[in-house]
């Protein structure tokens, strides 16, 4: 599997217009990846204007549920 942050540059190259948020979630979705590791791109790769700080709490549990089947998701919406 190419890495989290080549394949997000990928798609910023491809989407020049999508914001890093979206970048970031197209990215991983389908790709079954662990919370902490979501979490350490998440906060590398998406700028910190595309979102509240408030909302990152819920965000990165929101997008790991993404990442994972529906019967193996954690995520409580």
């Amino acid at each position: 599997m190419k890495s989290i942050a080549r394949k997000f540059m990928e798609i910023r190259e491809k989407r020049p217009f999508w914001s890093s948020f979206v970048c970031f979630t197209y990215c991983v979705i389908g790709k079954k990846i662990s919370r902490p590791m979501l979490a350490k791109y998440f906060n590398k790769l998406v700028e910190k204007d595309d979102y509240l700080r408030s909302e990152r709490k819920w965000l990165v549990p929101y997008i790991h549920s993404l990442t994972n089947h529906p019967e193996e998701s954690d995520f409580e919406g």
